[in-house]
């Protein structure tokens, strides 16, 4: 390993190395397959999951994660600092199957809206409490506090608590995919938050529903 990484590194001195199977001083992240970490990690890693059960598509009766589980997956991957890997290898043909395609569309659908609470985020001080989780902005110190839904939830309430945050007094709530500022109130331990009917009813059956909390200046 060490004359692969010197004659690899170089030819291009940026580049990104991993021993899959000894962790070391030519591993520049680590690769945990098929699971997630329980907490922060001190360095820099990546999940590699598989959609279904395997890397590759075995047949028609292969069982694949919902759209809901996949974007649970990857916002309880990033609330603790990591990357999804996603695997979705084709079938015999080398084509993908249709199941795939269809949590992909969906998948991207959900991102268009809610992906600045994924993209160039990291860790919030507190990341996760029950079913939420937290990142933030790099660039613009915005928080989002995404709600993991269970299976059977199919709507936001009109009423929600996000727990642990303090905002400013003067800061501003967003639900995304609706561009007007939330009415909330702080509470021991947590905000309190009121969604317009309208807005509940606009955003039903999501995987996952994300606000973003910008401070005040």
């Amino acid at each position: 390993m060490p004359a692969i990484a010197a004659m690899a590194r170089k030819h291009q001195p940026g580049l990104l190395v991993v021993d899959r199977s000894v962790h070391g001083e030519y591993e520049n992240y680590q690769t945990p397959e098929q699971q997630v970490p329980e907490k922060l990690l001190d360095y820099p890693w990546e999940s590699c999951i598989t959609l279904g059960p395997n890397w590759y598509s075995a047949g028609p009766n292969e069982k694949y994660k919902t759209v809901r589980q996949t974007i649970q997956l990857l916002i309880n991957i990033v609330s603790k600092g990591g990357n999804l890997l996603l695997g979705i290898g084709p079938d015999k043909t080398g084509d993908l199957v249709p199941e795939v395609y269809q949590r992909l569309k969906s998948i991207g659908e959900w991102m268009q809206v809610n992906g600045e609470g994924i993209y160039g985020t990291v860790p919030n001080d507190i990341y996760e409490s029950g079913n939420w989780r937290f990142t933030k902005s790099r660039k613009f110190k915005s928080v989002y506090a995404f709600y993991l839904p269970a299976e059977d939830e199919t709507s936001i309430s009109k009423q929600m608590t996000i727990p642990e945050l303090a905002p400013r007094a003067k800061s501003k709530i967003y639900l995304l995919g609706y561009n007007r500022p939330l009415k909330w109130q702080p509470i021991p331990k947590g905000i309190h938050i009121n969604i317009p009917q309208q807005v509940v009813n606009k955003l039903k059956n999501q995987p996952a529903w994300t606000f973003e909390i910008q401070p005040s200046k």
